[in-house]
């Protein structure tokens, strides 16, 4: 389960990066902060832990239904 977290992870963490750095230049904001944006990538990488252990475990037991 291990690699299809991983797997999940490739996936999942550019996609919640992109998000939160999307929702930080859209804000209205005077200047573009580039500490503002590292740190909202940072915390979607982080973020795309959870939700990559969660989907794969998901995926297993519906995997292994079958």
């Amino acid at each position: 389960m291990l690699r299809l977290t991983g797997m999940i992870y490739l996936l999942a963490a550019p996609v919640l990066m992109g998000i939160a750095i999307t929702a930080i230049l859209t804000m209205d904001l005077h200047s573009y902060d580039g500490n503002a944006m590292m740190w909202a990538g940072i915390g979607g990488a982080i973020a795309g832990i959870p939700v990559a252990i969660l989907i794969a475990m998901r995926l297993d037991r519906v995997l292994k239904k079958n």
